[in-house]
């Protein structure tokens, strides 16, 4: 995480690691909903996992699903909270270290199940970090686990993913406070109940005390006037916050021609 903490710096990131040594992906749902909470204000959440589901259980297929599975899982809390998952595939192993045969059978789940998970992002439009296609033999410090060359790798592709993102306006934690320090008006109402009941759309509380019983007046999710602003709000904060120091001035008309 290092490497990719040096990365990030012009982009005003901080990087946290929450890799748990030979886990499995049955346990992610909850390590990310816990990372959640640990990290309100995170970006982006990248996940990798796989590499010991492959090891533990024997058919390639059920096993890649189950991964998938538990991914599309934590992608999609991610998602909930406003923020962007990223994944990322999983790595063959460095063949030197084992017999030629058990190396290829490993290495043959690896390419199995990758294309399935590529799959999966294209379809549900996920960020995939593409760390298996680029490690070789001299990129690992050990059987499975990445040297320093390796790690660096790892993280200047996961890098390569994240200015394509990049910036993601965080609106869910502004509405939220917004709405705990009682400023809860940020939507218009109910259009088709406006419409039957005034002719026109209500895009603020003058109707509220009239129809706050009727059920689904509360429940259009389009911003009105208020919630426009809050937007705006965040979106200037984090275009300014990605202002360079001094941007270029144009030069003063001197009055020559």
């Amino acid at each position: 995480m290092d490497f990719l903490q040096e990365l990030c710096v012009p982009l005003g990131l901080r990087v946290g690691n929450g890799g748990i040594a030979g886990e499995i992906s049955d346990n992610g749902p909850q390590q990310v909903c816990d990372h959640l909470d640990l990290f309100p204000k995170a970006r982006f959440f990248i996940i990798g996992m796989g590499t010991n589901d492959l090891g533990t259980w024997p058919d390639t297929e059920f096993a890649s699903r189950r991964i998938i599975g538990n991914l599309g899982r934590m992608a999609q809390m991610v998602r909930d909270r406003g923020k962007q998952p990223i994944l990322f595939n999983v790595p063959h192993v460095n063949v030197a270290m084992f017999p030629p045969r058990f190396a290829n059978e490993i290495n043959a789940k690896r390419d199995y199940h990758n294309p399935q998970l590529k799959s999966f992002c294209d379809e549900h439009g996920i960020p995939l970090a593409d760390i298996c296609c680029l490690l070789r033999d001299e990129h690992f410090g050990d059987e499975l686990h990445p040297n320093d060359q390796g790690a660096r790798i790892i993280a200047e592709t996961v890098f390569q993913v994240l200015p394509k993102e990049y910036p993601l306006v965080e609106i869910h934690e502004r509405k939220k406070t917004e709405t705990e320090a009682g400023n809860w008006d940020q939507r218009i109402r109910n259009q088709k109940l406006s419409q039957e009941k005034f002719g026109r759309p209500i895009l603020d509380g003058s109707k509220d005390d009239e129809l706050k019983d009727v059920p689904g007046w509360f429940l259009d999710n389009h911003p009105n006037a208020n919630g426009v602003k809050i937007i705006a709000d965040e979106e200037f904060k984090t275009m300014t916050g990605l202002w360079p120091e001094a941007l270029p001035r144009r030069q003063q008309d001197d009055g020559r021609g």
